[in-house]
């Protein structure tokens, strides 16, 4: 009773409908999913008001880059908001794996060095990478700790239907995997290393110099010999993969796949956050 207790008293300050309602509906929605009710309202309170407290900060933040840069922050924001498709959509409130490629972290590190410059403390999105990180290294120590030697890594790329692998986050797992004595094969049906080319081939072959010994275009045989699969793509074909799946092997999946084209029936099958 402890937790609901402490929950009523954030809902009377935070929450401005009927408190006892609320308790009712979700408290029967904890019961129909089976879970405890003080658990699922502590869990449901935390996802119902993080990201409302995130986003202020964060504006907060824009604004004060923003005056220091002597741009319009009322004009970049109403031009923000208007793109009701991808900066304001429920994609970004579900779990996936780390972010990467060559924009988004580049364009962090640029956003943060130019605000250190102007003197501006900005802790939120100083936070982004090393948090971007830690999310990484749970990935790598969701895979060691299933005590397995053979992994089949299935994709590669940053995001899926793409080949580009700068800053990819499976590039570095796989880094990370292979520097812990895991035997690895990737498979990818958007990357070949002969199609590669400039800085995207450079990039691979600094982190993973033997990359080509690795990868290959047949998904049966990547799979046939490994005792730990991870789906690090959504471009994976979810009657292939099951096809071709055997009932001992452990299934990471770093990407969230739909709950349509999961694998839930499989015994093993869990995902990064889920």
């Amino acid at each position: 009773m402890k937790y609901r207790a402490i929950i009523f008293d954030l809902w009377q300050t935070l929450v401005p409908w009927d408190v006892e309602e609320s308790t009712r509906f979700n408290t029967e929605v904890a019961q129909t999913i089976g879970v405890e009710p003080e658990r699922y309202l502590e869990a449901w309170l935390t996802a119902h008001h993080l990201p409302n407290r995130n986003t202020g900060p964060a504006s907060d933040h824009f604004r004060a880059l923003f005056g220091e840069l002597g741009v319009d922050a009322e004009a970049v924001t109403e031009i923000f908001t208007a793109d009701n498709k991808l900066n304001i959509s429920p994609t970004y409130l579900k779990p996936g794996f780390a972010f990467g490629g060559s924009c988004l972290p580049k364009d962090v590190r640029a956003m943060n060095y130019r605000a250190k410059e102007l003197d501006l403390k900005l802790p939120l999105f100083e936070a982004i990478l090393p948090s971007n990180e830690l999310h990484l290294q749970r990935a790598v120590e969701m895979v060691l700790n299933t005590g397995k030697k053979k992994i089949a890594m299935l994709g590669l790329s940053f995001k899926a239907a793409t080949d580009d692998l700068r800053e990819s986050p499976q590039v570095q797992l796989v880094k990370r995997l292979l520097g812990e004595g895991r035997q690895i094969q990737i498979w990818d049906d958007n990357v070949s290393l002969g199609r590669l080319i400039g800085s995207n081939r450079q990039y691979i072959e600094d982190v993973i110099p033997h990359i080509g010994s690795l990868l290959s275009s047949n998904l049966e045989q990547v799979l046939e010999n490994a005792e730990v699969v991870i789906v690090g793509t959504r471009g994976i074909d979810r009657d292939a993969l099951r096809a071709s799946l055997k009932p001992q092997q452990i299934v990471i999946d770093l990407v969230n796949l739909e709950k349509s084209r999961r694998l839930n029936e499989h015994a093993f099958y869990k995902g990064i956050c889920w």
